[in-house]
């Protein structure tokens, strides 16, 4: 097993191999490579660098695009920014009090700059009179340049991000993860006392990106295990929660988490025509703390994935829950 990498060092060895993320969109998917996500942030790096951000800044990430959330992400990481990745605003009905929300968010971190969408830059502009450092407001669609990652690169114990929580019982809080914590904590996720990853593993995935447990989880821990992944709009699953199931589906995923409510969700509206043509998984390990045995939860997962007899042999249902689940989870929140 590879030794603790920055987020820059895990990518470039990823570059190295065929393997990359999936991206979901609109009932098509586009494959972009590890060592295309490389070059394309690499650009990203050099833009944000010119824009005249150095080395330490903090930059938020209000980017909805997974696309472009991730090339973002370590377009910043290369240039020794730290990203803080915040949630975009749901729909533009309410875009003043997520201004207000932000800005407080933004103003306590101390943030330079902001990195979005074009659409989304007038709203954004309207967070600099209330923070006062906030230098830039940056249309990720114009962050093009030459692909060159500048130097100095990130160290182990830089920081690699600022995770903020929910803000669903407080005001959100940022805590800083550096490239020493995320690479110990994606080994735990990987290595043995967790998933186990094997170069045969596949994840899916429609977690919030802005969440601890879909960016660590299952979008930044691939890339140390150079593994690939398919990614769905969060809003994909909540609509059609069989878009999850089938996903999964085609790519013949291994490894995707949820929390339970996503489970209970499927439960409800996922219809027994609906699952005609899936094809039976060896297993999906879920996110989620153990929960008291749900029989109408169970009966779905079965008639969902499981009718293959091979994963009854391979996993127990209480062998799932005590060592998948109960891992991933864990190792993801010592992360934060």
């Amino acid at each position: 097993m590879a030794g603790p990498r920055t987020l820059p060092e895990a990518l470039a060895d990823a570059a190295g191999t065929e393997a990359g993320y999936v991206f979901a969109r609109g009932g098509s998917e586009a494959f972009l490579s590890y060592a295309d996500v490389y070059t394309e942030a690499s650009g990203v790096a050099r833009a944000m660098r010119e824009a005249g951000l150095r080395p330490g800044d903090l930059v938020g990430l209000i980017l909805g695009d997974a696309e472009a959330f991730l090339t973002a992400l370590f377009g910043a990481s290369m240039a020794a920014l730290v990203p803080a990745p915040l949630y975009p605003p749901a729909t533009t009905l309410n875009v003043a009090r997520y201004i207000e929300l932000t800005s407080a968010i933004l103003r306590s971190a101390g943030a330079r700059a902001v990195v979005t969408s074009r659409r989304l830059v007038p709203a954004c502009e309207a967070l600099r009179p209330t923070c006062p450092q906030l230098a830039l407001v940056l249309a990720r669609e114009e962050l093009d340049a030459p692909a060159s990652p500048p130097a100095p690169p990130p160290a182990l114990d830089d920081i690699a991000f600022v995770q903020f929580t929910s803000g669903s019982t407080a005001n959100p809080k940022g805590v800083t993860i550096t490239h020493r914590s995320l690479s110990a904590n994606v080994a735990a996720i990987n290595g043995p006392a967790g998933l186990a990853t094997t170069e045969t593993d596949v994840g899916v995935s429609w977690l919030p990106l802005n969440h601890d447990m879909g960016l660590v989880g299952m979008a930044l821990a691939p890339v140390y295990a150079s593994r690939p992944v398919v990614l769905m709009p969060p809003q994909a699953f909540v609509k059609r929660p069989v878009e999850w199931l089938r996903a999964i589906s085609r790519a013949r995923g291994t490894v995707s988490f949820a929390p339970s409510f996503a489970y209970d969700l499927c439960v409800r509206r996922v219809k027994d025509r609906d699952l005609d043509g899936l094809a039976p998984n060896r297993f999906m390990r879920r996110r989620s703390r153990p929960l008291p045995q749900s029989s109408r939860r169970s009966a779905f997962v079965t008639r969902a994935f499981f009718r293959a007899t091979a994963w009854l042999s391979t996993c127990s249902p209480r062998r799932l829950r005590r060592t998948a689940a109960r891992r991933a989870s864990n190792a993801c929140h010592r992360t934060i």
